[in-house]
Formats: structure tokens, C-alpha cells, sequence
């Protein structure tokens, strides 16, 4: 008799956590935009609903940037702490039709359960927003924004102009003579970071009524190398430049030729980004000003975003943007390690 009743309240221990398994409550979060209503797919929710870890990617056209290795730290930081799959993805050439056809493997065998695309060529790299978005799995934009694709938001920096904005208004302070000639770098000059970069950053010479000639944008590539040969080329056809902007990280180059040359008492550089060798020429005085845009934090917050909504419906604005940071020698202390 004793053993019976402990075989039935086996069995009825059995029931009640089987029970509790199939009845796990499933919740297909939705998020609204502008662009639409989006719900989270039923085989996401299943999986968060059973405790099965999720699988987070975010996609980008060149993560061989120097841009990309805090926020990589981000995304690894992140995952750790919240028990995730989180990894960058893309070409390390940067050819953008290499990433659309990533992103569509990964989407199309739903093999991911949130995605985060930044792209050079937004026409190209659209679909895939749509695509996504059908199948129900979150998709938001990074680091470069596709704000017409049907996604969730965008996080990372502020818009370009903004950017672009600031770099400007610091060269100004710096260079007050109006005349001269002004030369435009970027890795990517036909990218839309490096378009908006650029105008936002000589909307503020224009309204100081400057009178620069400016030559360029020269294209720097990934290739450090390469993209120092493009700035001493630049200088050498060019050897009055009185400034230069650099619409990116890729500035490190051109710090390092105004160095090499003793050239940076008399050439203002401006440049993008808060790695830590860019703030070593603030310090030293050859870059004059840079703009940060909290790398790592962006890592951070992509991977925070995807896992709130997934997980508990959580959405925030869009944008939703870091902090930039305008540095020069009076504060780069503040920022460097």
C-alpha cells in the first residue's frame, strides 16, 4: 500500500510538471512603428517561453573597421551578462552583396531570433529589413541608419549631420581664417555616414561664411596602408592644405601623416570617433578635435534592446541614440584608458 501511494504521487508529480511545461505561457510580443505593427514569431516566442537560449546577430558591411573592435566588446560583454548568442557579423571586404547574402541564409533557415543590419548601400540591404520583419523576427538598424526600411529603430550616434555638425563647429574655432584649401577623407565617401558626415560638417563653414576651396573626398579604404599612400598623395599635389576633415575613425591615417611631415602646427585635422590611438593624437595635439560616439556603449545597448522586446516586450524610441562627445586636448583625458 505504501509503495503505491508513492508510485502515485509520482505519477502525479510527472503530470504536474509536464503540465507546466506545455501550458509555458507563449507571448508574441508587438512592437508599432510607422512603418507597421510587428509581432514576434511563434517559434521565438516558443523559445523564450521553454528557456532556450537566443540567438542574436548583428550584421555590418565592414566589421574589419577599428570602429567595430569596442563594439564587439559590447556585443561579447553583453552577452555574457544576459546569457545570449551575440556576434557581428559580415564582409571583411566590405562588398555589400556578400551581406545580403549572409542575411539571407540566416534569415531565410531561421536561424536567428533578433538582427541588427548596418549597411553602406541601404537600396541593397532593404529587403532584408522586409524580410525579416515578415518572418517575425525583431530587426532594427545600426551604426548606418535605413530609416525607410521596416524595422523596429535604430540604434547608435545621433544622425550624420549631428556628427558632421560638431566636427565643424570645432574647426572653426580652431581655423579662423576663412580662405584656404580644405581636404575631405573618409574610408567610404559614397557611404551615407560619409556624405552626412561631411555636410553637416561644412553646413557650419558655410553659415561662417567660409571661403575654403575643398578638394576631395578621397577614398581611404580599409587598408591603412593604402590610406596613408591616398593622404600623402592628397598633400602632394596639394601642399597648401590649410585643413582636413576625416569623416571617420580612419583619421588615424592622416594623424599619422601630418605627424610624420611635422605638419600639425600648421594643418587643422578634425576627426570621428573615440578609439583609443585617435585620442593619443588629441593628446598629442595633431588632431585637433574628434567626435565620440560611444562604440562600446552601442554593443551594449543593440544587445539589451533585441533581448527586452524578445523577452518581455520592452520597446524604446526610435531613434534611440548615444551620447557624442566633442574632444579635444582640454578634455581627451576624460576619455583615454
Amino acid at each position: 500500500m505504501k509503495n503505491k501511494s508513492i508510485l502515485l504521487l509520482i505519477i502525479l508529480l510527472l503530470v504536474i510538471f509536464i503540465s507546466s511545461i506545455a501550458c509555458a505561457e507563449i507571448k508574441q510580443w508587438t512592437w508599432t512603428t510607422s512603418k507597421g505593427t510587428f509581432q514576434l514569431s511563434e517559434r521565438i516566442a516558443k523559445k523564450v517561453a521553454n528557456g532556450e537560449k537566443l540567438i542574436f546577430r548583428a550584421s555590418v558591411f565592414s566589421p574589419g573597421s577599428p570602429l567595430f573592435v569596442p563594439v564587439e566588446k559590447g556585443f561579447n560583454d553583453a552577452a555574457t551578462s544576459l546569457g545570449v548568442d551575440m556576434k557581428m557579423i559580415g564582409p571583411a571586404d566590405g562588398v555589400v552583396e556578400k551581406q545580403v547574402a549572409e542575411l539571407e541564409t540566416l534569415i531565410s533557415a531561421e536561424m536567428i531570433d533578433g538582427l541588427a543590419i548596418g549597411t553602406g548601400d541601404i537600396g541593397s540591404t532593404m529587403p532584408m529589413f522586409e524580410k525579416a520583419w515578415k518572418a517575425g523576427i525583431p530587426v532594427i538598424s545600426w551604426d548606418l541608419d535605413s530609416p525607410d526600411a521596416m524595422r523596429l529603430t535604430y540604434v547608435g550616434p545621433p544622425n550624420y549631420q549631428k556628427v558632421g555638425a560638431l566636427g565643424g563647429k570645432a574647426f572653426t574655432e580652431f581655423y579662423t581664417e576663412k580662405t584656404g584649401k580644405l581636404a575631405l577623407f573618409a574610408a567610404f565617401p559614397e557611404a551615407p555616414y560619409a556624405r552626412g558626415n561631411i555636410q553637416g560638417f561644412l553646413d557650419q563653414l558655410w553659415a561662417k561664411e567660409y571661403k575654403m576651396t575643398t578638394i576631395g573626398p578621397f577614398k581611404l579604404t580599409l587598408d591603412m596602408a593604402m590610406g596613408y599612400g591616398v593622404v600623402e598623395n592628397a598633400f602632394l599635389a596639394n601642399p597648401d592644405i590649410n585643413g582636413v576633415y576625416v569623416a571617420d575613425e580612419y583619421c588615424v591615417v592622416a594623424a599619422q601623416y601630418l605627424e610624420k611631415n611635422n605638419l600639425q602646427d600648421k594643418v587643422v585635422l578634425i576627426g570621428k570617433n573615440d578609439m583609443q590611438d585617435i585620442l593619443q593624437y588629441v593628446k598629442k595635439g595633431v588632431i585637433k578635435q574628434t567626435v565620440g560616439t560611444e562604440p562600446y556603449k552601442q554593443g551594449l545597448m543593440i544587445t539589451q534592446v533585441l533581448y527586452d522586446f524578445v523577452t518581455t516586450g520592452k520597446t524604446v524610441p526610435d531613434p534611440y541614440e548615444t551620447v557624442l562627445g566633442s574632444i579635444t586636448l582640454d578634455n581627451v583625458d576624460n576619455y583615454l584608458k
